[in-house]
């Protein structure tokens, strides 16, 4: 600290923090007075003022580091921190003037060129010994083969006419067998497929490098216990990558910002790709059921300990804080008060990250600041008095600190705007990219959310809320209430927020009611999810009755005359148009698309249990308005049918998909429709087939990370036809 005289009236002194910057303004004075005649005129000092508007260069050598093979890395930046519990607010960093050096800052980035060939691991060139297994998953073409037997081993033969690398397509995990690679017979060599990680990663590994043009053989070996998994062997041509393919400007994949495919990606990778792999038609994105919301955690208990000082402390008293195995000390004076001494040790823990602290009067408290368990504060205190001495002073922990839970990070719908800011910035970048390439894209928001606020959740007849597996962990997601006010409201402003972002990015806005409907399931025994507070007060009120009680999704909609079933049509067509009007009245130019799904709106049963469809659900959820464009209020109808194509595979019904809304009279040119791309052997090439073959020319791809994962052909093959001869 510098003292210097202050500049207003010179009686006072100004004292400045010997390093600038946003941290100075978390250090605090505290003051001690022997007599009265020369005295602070405060106890405390708060120091402020201090600003970080600077520029810092950082370095990272990662050979120095020990880190001389990378597969993945995050950079992570924290907030600034603030004196007390940090409150949310938003808050940028820009990080410019990347520079990359050493070896890999010359190195061209390489692909399987021409001359590659991939062999997938039921190619009759592979030659198995011992116990296998077939899984399905995110494998190239769905499937790989597994084992946990050390004595098996997979022999591949091939014949290459170039000079030409190795790499084995397989799954990394902590409980992955290491295995062991022979070329022809050679010198075994050891590749690594184990891999501290929270989940498996499918991926491939370097095995061999620059093998000679000609015919070998590959063997593959376990080399410890563990599993491993054999997906493909691929013989790589390197080569810079290619010309982009010829553009296709009907098609392209769905981009899922749920997914790594998309929200992990920065824009320009992802147009990068879609340029490369010829994918210029109108784009599809699902915003998805979380990452992009404002939320707050709520529930949360932070670790908290607190110390009463107490007594009376005499000079050369030793008080000694050990916290989280750290020993801070102080050393009392004769002016020392248990206040003062609880002060003293507040500023001292605060030059912690991990910890914040406060005093009042003689109590001293700690609190972590994280409700993660990692942040558990974890102290000890005492108080010694000078050699041969003693000492009435007391320290006593009057609260011992247990470990932190972590709240639910619940939906903030009283932030304006709903979308954060990272997703913001994203999306604002996103839009750009498209607006550059005059590539119109659409974006959907789900039914579907996180942990929405109270009042969201459609519920079953007994209260009971509906919540779906989002995969990611223990998170499950909540169907939201058709026409409950919480969730309409939150909507409009959701799509407000888009539209905006697309519209500044000199894009013609373009939103998409991602599957909205009632929800298409009964609960096991307890019937549909019609039954909301909402819903079935508004039901009353319109009936006067209470809402008939659905119990599935097969009931017979022309109960009590038809009457429920069509107040739930209606409640379904007047919120959707509640939202047309409202982005209408925003920006008047606003494309607006509903996604319609046909699979679990059948008008009959289909497939095991859980079936999927029903008389009911197709009454609901297709409100007489929809079925023809002048009434519809909408601009175009995108249709999917994913389980028709992916876990029934069956192509007539996918037929019948195709052919619904232009049977009602809606014009080609009005819509479009969505091709899965997911699961075991899913005809996906058959079906684009045929909804091009219906007229219908954009189509999108469900979704981009399976066309990545999958390993998908591209561009797509034309359809087989059968041969034959016309006889006059």
């Amino acid at each position: 600290m510098t003292a210097v005289p202050s500049a207003s009236d010179g009686t006072g002194i100004a004292w400045v923090a010997p390093r600038g910057g946003h941290d100075g303004n978390l250090i605090e004075l505290y003051t001690l007075s022997k007599t009265g005649t020369l005295a602070f005129d405060s106890p405390t000092y708060q120091l402020a003022g201090g600003s970080s508007s600077v520029t810092w260069n950082c370095t990272l050598d990662f050979t120095a580091l020990g880190i001389d093979s990378l597969r993945q890395c995050w950079l992570t930046f924290a907030p600034a921190l603030i004196t007390g519990p940090y409150t949310a607010t938003e808050w940028t960093a820009v990080f410019s003037g990347w520079e990359l050096t050493g070896p890999a800052a010359t190195q061209q980035l390489l692909v399987a060129g021409p001359g590659s060939t991939r062999i997938e691991q039921d190619d009759s060139a592979c030659t198995y010994t011992g116990v296998w297994t077939q899984e399905s998953g995110f494998y190239s073409k769905y499937f790989a083969t597994a084992t946990s037997d050390p004595a098996t081993s997979v022999t591949i033969g091939y014949i290459s006419q170039f000079t030409h690398d190795l790499w084995l397509g397989t799954s990394l995990y902590s409980d992955r067998a290491n295995v062991s690679v022979s070329v022809d017979g050679d010198t075994a060599t050891p590749l690594v497929t184990q891999l501290t990680t929270d989940s498996a990663i499918v991926t491939r590994r370097q095995a061999r490098t620059g093998i000679a043009a000609g015919r070998h053989t590959v063997t593959i070996r376990p080399t410890t216990s563990g599993v491993f998994y054999f997906n493909f062997l691929e013989v790589v041509v390197a080569s810079a990558p290619p010309n982009a393919l010829p553009a296709r400007t009907g098609i392209s994949p769905a981009l899922d910002f749920d997914t790594n495919h998309t929200y992990m990606l920065p824009p320009a990778r992802i147009m990068w790709m879609m340029d490369q792999l010829g994918y210029a038609g109108p784009m599809n994105e699902y915003l998805g059921v979380f990452w992009w919301n404002e939320r707050v955690q709520t529930g949360a208990t932070f670790s908290t300990g607190v110390i009463a000082f107490g007594g009376t402390f005499g000079g050369g008293d030793t008080v000694t804080l050990t916290l989280n195995g750290t020993a801070l000390n102080k050393s009392v004076f004769p002016e020392d008060t248990p206040s003062t001494i609880a002060l003293h040790f507040a500023a001292m823990v605060n030059q912690f990250t991990g910890v914040w602290a406060s005093a009042t009067g003689p109590q001293l408290t700690m609190m972590g600041r994280s409700a993660d368990s990692a942040y558990t504060v974890s102290f000890t205190v005492s108080v010694a008095p000078p050699v041969g001495g003693t000492t009435a002073g007391t320290a006593v922990i009057t609260q011992a600190p247990e470990p932190g839970q972590d709240g639910t990070w619940v939906i903030d719908d009283t932030i304006s705007p709903p979308l954060n800011r990272a997703v913001r910035d994203w999306h604002t970048d996103f839009y750009n990219q498209c607006a550059s390439r005059s590539r119109e894209v659409v974006t959907s928001c789900s039914m579907e959310l996180v942990n929405p606020p109270a009042g969201y959740a459609a519920k079953f007849p007994d209260g009971t809320a509906v919540l779906t597996a989002t995969g990611f962990g223990t998170l499950s997601s909540t169907q939201c209430a058709v026409g409950a006010s919480q969730v309409l409201a939150y909507q409009k402003a959701v799509y407000r927020c888009i539209a905006g972002l697309q519209n500044t990015a000199g894009l013609t806005p373009c939103i998409q009611y991602g599957e909205f409907l009632w929800w298409y399931l009964a609960e096991s025994g307890g019937g549909m999810a019609y039954y909301d507070s909402e819903t079935t007060a508004a039901a009353l009120a319109a009936l006067g009755r209470p809402l008939y009680v659905f119990t599935g999704q097969n009931d017979d909609p022309a109960v009590n005359g038809g009457a429920d079933a069509q107040f739930l049509r209606n409640r379904l067509r007047d919120h959707v148009a509640a939202l047309v009007a409202d982005i209408g009245s925003v920006f008047s130019n606003t494309i607006t698309e509903l996604l319609w799904p046909y699979d679990v709106n059948y008008p009959s049963l289909l497939g095991p249990a859980p079936s999927i469809g029903g008389q009911l659900n197709r009454y609901v959820n297709l409100p007489v308005e929809w079925q023809s464009p002048a009434t519809t209020g909408l601009t175009r109808i995108k249709v999917e049918a994913l389980s028709f194509g992916s876990s029934l595979r069956n192509l007539d019904l996918a037929s019948q998909a195709i052919a619904l809304f232009p049977a009602f009279g809606w014009p080609l040119g009005r819509l479009r429709y969505l091709v899965p791309v997911f699961g075991s052997a899913c005809p996906w090439v058959r079906e684009l087939g045929l909804a091009r073959g219906a007229g219908i020319t954009t189509n999108n791809l469900w979704a981009f990370d399976h066309v990545c994962l999958y390993n998908l052909q591209v561009p797509e093959g034309a359809l087989e036809r059968r041969s034959f001869v016309k006889v006059a």
